[in-house]
Parts: structure tokens; C-alpha cells; sequence
């Protein structure tokens, strides 16, 4: 579950990174700036998956040496007065899941060493084309018939190498699905998308909020500076100032010193060496002007 200090510092870090002279519209929270704040669980959620993967699709190679010899023997047939097909699903079945643990090797290196999460995600990626490759090429497969005792011959013995092929095939899709089923492997995966979906919500549903009011909350902390003009107020700054003065206006489920403390840290953190101390002084002149708070919004 997000956090409120995860909250609080993407909607701090989206007010920053929004125009300061265009009022903010509640159309602008589905831009790439929203996107660009969730890239912390985004990553989260790519080490979630890949850990998945490589977990679900151990031992997915074995029947690999084993139905190399069988491409060997469609080889050695002599088909060339057939007009039967040599089963080229076979090969190309044969070669999807080569490269699927050729990329599930290097997935699990990765895994063991730097964790990129883009680098994560591109081998996800591939892997999951490769899936369906082989998935599609399994398919033509099993509808392939033969008259040919030969031909007959290989793709029974094939199907049999396969059996367990299918359930490895649907683990791997279920591992990168959007909404993944409840296994308990995937525990981690679902926590990490119901994180990023939470955190979604929540930004919005704060940043709409503030936009409703945003005039309203500037009119006050200019009111609220002493000695000060409003066009020196830094852009942090004043984005901390916009959520906490929000918070002490319409949000009474969270008592104002908390408000003010949080907002101080979020100055510590991403503000100047003064932040903290400018920031603290004008929320104090808020509470102490604000007889009772709005209605919350």
C-alpha cells in the first residue's frame, strides 16, 4: 500500500514540475508528468515480475536436448516424393523455446547482478513474444495430421516431449498479465500493481482537489508572506505550500500540525536550506487566519 509520505511527495513533485503562471487543470493529471512519478513502483513492479518469471519457468528447458534429436530425425526423413508437410511448426516450435531460455539465462543474470528495470522490462518483453511464438507454433503443431508412419512416428513422440510445455506457456503469461491471477507466486506482482494503481488514484484525486482551489490557495499564501514578493516564492516551495495549505483548509481528517510537520520534511527533503523555516512561518500564519476549515472536498 502507498504510503502518505509517497502521496504527498508525487503531488509536491507534480505541482513543482507544473507551469506556474497556467492554472492547473484537472485534464493535465493523465500527462506524462504523472507517469514520470510513478516510475519508482513502475520499477518495483518489473523486478516483481521478472523474480516471477524466473521462478515459474524453471525447468521449462528440460525436453530441450531430448527434442533436439527429434529435429535431427524429421532431418534425416526422405520426404522429397511426399507432398505431405515436414512439420515446420517442429522447428519453429524447437526455436522459439531456445530462445526463450537463451533470454531466460540472461534474465536471471540480470536478476543476480545490476536489476535494471529497463533492461528488465525489454527481456520481459521478449520473452513474452517468444511465448506467443512458441505457443502459436505448438498450436499448428497438434492440427499437423500425417498418413506418413514416420511423420506419424515424430509428432507422437514430440507430444509427448511437450506435455508439460502448455502449463509453462500460461505461468509466463499469467506472470505478465495487467491483472494477475491469485497464485501465490505472483503475490508480490499484485501488490506491486495494486501499489501503482493506488498511488494513481490518490495523486489524482489530491491534484484535482488542489486544481478546483488553486487560485483560491495562492491569493492565501501571498496573503500569508511577510517582506516577500510572490514571484520570489520558490517553485518548491510553493508547491509544498499549495498541498499543505489544501490540507489545513480542506482536509480535517488530517490535524494541521501534522500537515505542517509533513510539509517542513518535504522542505527538508527538496527544498533550500531556508525552505524549512519559510515554510513552517506561512503555514503557521494560515492556521492561526483560518477560523474553521472548508468543507472537504
Amino acid at each position: 500500500m502507498s504510503s502518505r509520505r509517497q502521496i504527498r511527495e508525487a503531488v509536491v513533485q507534480f505541482l513543482y514540475a507544473a507551469d506556474p503562471s497556467q492554472p492547473l487543470l484537472p485534464d493535465a493529471l493523465e500527462s506524462p508528468a504523472l507517469d514520470l512519478l510513478l516510475e519508482p513502483l513502475r520499477d518495483r513492479l518489473s523486478l516483481a515480475r521478472a523474480k516471477a518469471v524466473a521462478h515459474l519457468q524453471q525447468g521449462r528447458s528440460r525436453f530441450l536436448a531430448s527434442y533436439r534429436d527429434l529435429v535431427l530425425r524429421l532431418a534425416r526423413l526422405d520426404l522429397s516424393d511426399s507432398d505431405e508437410s515436414a512439420l515446420p511448426s517442429v522447428h519453429d516450435l524447437f526455436d522459439a523455446e531456445t530462445e526463450i531460455e537463451e533470454n531466460l539465462d540472461i534474465l536471471q543474470r540480470e536478476l543476480n547482478g545490476n536489476k535494471n528495470p529497463n533492461r528488465l522490462e525489454d527481456l520481459l518483453t521478449k520473452l513474452r513474444l517468444l511465448n506467443q511464438k512458441s505457443r502459436a507454433a505448438s498450436a499448428r503443431f497438434h492440427d499437423t495430421r500425417t498418413d506418413l508412419p514416420a511423420l506419424s512416428t515424430l509428432r507422437k513422440d514430440a507430444i509427448a516431449l511437450t506435455t508439460d510445455l502448455p502449463r509453462y506457456a500460461e505461468r509466463l503469461e499469467q506472470a505478465l498479465d495487467p491483472a494477475p491471477p491469485l497464485l501465490p507466486e505472483l503475490a508480490k506482482v499484485r501488490k506491486a500493481h495494486a501499489a501503482i494503481a493506488e498511488l494513481r488514484t490518490e495523486v489524482s484525486s489530491r491534484l484535482t482537489a488542489i486544481a478546483k482551489n488553486l487560485s483560491t490557495l495562492d491569493e492565501l499564501i501571498n496573503s500569508s508572506l511577510e517582506n516577500y514578493r510572490p514571484d520570489r516564492v520558490d517553485r518548491v516551495d510553493r508547491a509544498i505550500l499549495r498541498l499543505a495549505a489544501h490540507e489545513l483548509l480542506h482536509c480535517p481528517d488530517i490535524p494541521a500540525p501534522v500537515s505542517i510537520d509533513e510539509a517542513i520534511e518535504l522542505a527538508r527533503a527538496f527544498g533550500t536550506t531556508d525552505s524549512p523555516r519559510f515554510v513552517n512561518g506561512i503555514l503557521d500564519r494560515i492556521r492561526q487566519g483560518a477560523s474553521q476549515p472548508s468543507d472537504n472536498l
